[in-house]
């Protein structure tokens, strides 16, 4: 039976965490409006044990809208499952109150791994250490925004111009800076830059217990035949590089010597790059949930925001963009470092619902959390959970390896389905048809494996196994 709400007119909050495996994330929840314009801060929030979570409000950026939200740290979110939060309003109390603080006046974001310094001329990041190695992160002053004329080629809407180094644009120039938050649970300093008829928008994130450094774009642009990049400068050296493909990874070298590697100058990526020292004792990656250019040097890598082609839409790309990347010094490769994991949960947020408020909050049909399928091999990451196409009681599971290692899952018991359902599994294709291997359980380097899960009445465990 689940616990009782903390009090009468709860408010359930229930976040859905989509991923493999348990994560924390911070969760931000537009508070209920108020006729009273105060009342609308009195909110705080529990857990199920009825322990009240460090919350931060934020006030409404919007003056039209008095909305205003709360922020907290959402721990230990099950894997592909859901935890409940309760949202209640309360008295103003000495802990409100001592989230009204003053907003400092240096420009350093600071969590219990990171600590950033921002300049206040350009904008720039003065400073990134990593505080599990004390590391600096970059060379030189890290996001660097960076225009460059881009023209003269047919296909302009596909293609930058080999030679688009030079011919650099004048920097965009910053036109204030400004803290929206500044808390334990999250800190926003927003820089806002001009660059000739565009306004540029970048405040920076640093959330409570997250080892990356978010760079959220708000970008109005009305350039024309412009490329914009963000530059970082890595206290790195390294011959390769390593960028997300589908379903794997692939390096490529920073030093090009034949006419192929001299070709690409711009690398794609999907959600992640990375150059890390040859030694693996440290490297940085680079996040991002929609962009997806990369160009490196050994010391660098520059991620490509915008370019504003006229062929054969001389419009395209123009308006209002908003889209988000990420920085992640670690230490060790990009494998143990998890880059992997990091990226997803940039790119894939938990889904958050409030039930109506006819639902009884202490309903004890329904437990407060609840994980429906674990993966506890870390280098498999599931991808797809569908009913099956040739039975809607039957379930498919595709999880692929991100390592170089292969993994058994008879042995390690890996994958866990929640109870009281109790399942077994098979090893299938692509199309579903199961396979008659010695290999059902090995899953290689990088491959992608796919299994049936078909409910067992005879057992009574909840492990998954073949």
């Amino acid at each position: 039976i689940r616990p009782e709400p903390p009090q009468s007119n709860a408010q359930a909050v229930i976040a859905f965490n989509s991923l493999s495996w348990k994560r924390s994330a911070i969760i931000t929840l537009d508070l209920p409006t108020s006729s009273d314009s105060d009342q609308s801060s009195h909110w705080q929030i529990f857990d199920t044990e009825n322990n009240l979570l460090d919350s931060q409000i934020t006030p409404s950026e919007n003056s039209k809208n008095n909305c205003q939200s709360i922020s907290f740290l959402g721990s230990s979110l099950p894997a592909v499952g859901y935890h409940t939060f309760w949202l209640c309003p309360c008295e103003l109390t000495e802990y409100q109150t001592s989230q009204r603080k003053t907003l400092p006046d240096h420009y350093i974001l600071e969590n219990e791994c990171l600590s950033a310094t921002i300049a206040s001329n350009t904008g720039h990041i003065l400073s990134l250490i990593n505080k599990s190695t004390q590391k600096e992160t970059f060379c030189t002053p890290g996001n660097q925004l960076q225009a460059f004329k881009d023209k003269g080629q047919y296909w302009d809407a596909w293609n930058i111009a080999p030679d688009y180094e030079k011919h650099p644009l004048p920097n965009p120039t910053v036109q204030s800076i400004q803290w929206i938050e500044h808390g334990s649970v999250r800190q926003r300093l927003r820089i806002t830059y001009k660059l000739g008829q565009s306004t540029i928008q970048q405040p920076y994130r640093l959330d409570a217990k997250t080892p990356y450094l978010c760079v959220e774009n708000y970008i109005d642009w009305q350039e024309t035949q412009v490329l914009l990049k963000a530059n970082f400068p890595l206290n790195v050296t390294s011959e390769h590089a390593t960028y997300e493909i589908p379903f794997g990874a692939i390096t490529r070298t920073t030093q090009p010597q034949t006419a192929a590697e001299q070709a690409q100058w711009e690398t794609p990526a999907l959600r992640w790059a990375d150059l890390s020292q040859p030694d693996n004792s440290s490297g940085t990656s680079i996040l991002t949930d929609c962009k997806h250019g990369f160009d490196a040097s050994p010391t660098h890598l520059r991620l490509t925001l915008l370019k504003s082609p006229i062929w054969p839409n001389p419009q395209a790309d123009k308006g209002i963009h908003h889209f988000t990347y990420a920085i992640y010094p670690h230490k060790s490769s990009w494998e143990p470092a998890r880059t992997v994991h990091y990226a997803q949960e940039l790119n894939i947020p938990p889904i958050i619902y409030s039930p109506p408020p006819q639902v009884k909050a202490n309903n004890s049909h329904s437990p407060t959390t609840r994980s429906f399928l674990e993966i506890r091999n870390s280098n498999l990451i599931l991808s797809a959970l569908k009913p099956s196409e040739d039975n809607s009681n039957k379930f498919i599971a595709r999880c692929y390896n991100t390592s170089n290692k292969a993994a058994d899952i008879k042995m390690e018991n890996t994958l866990t389905l929640s109870k009281p359902t109790s399942v077994n599994t098979q090893r299938v294709d692509i199309l579903e048809t199961p396979l008659n291997t010695n290999e059902t359980n090995l899953i290689r380097p990088w491959q992608i494996a796919t299994y049936q899960l078909n409910k067992n009445t005879h057992q009574k465990g909840s492990a998954i196994s073949s």
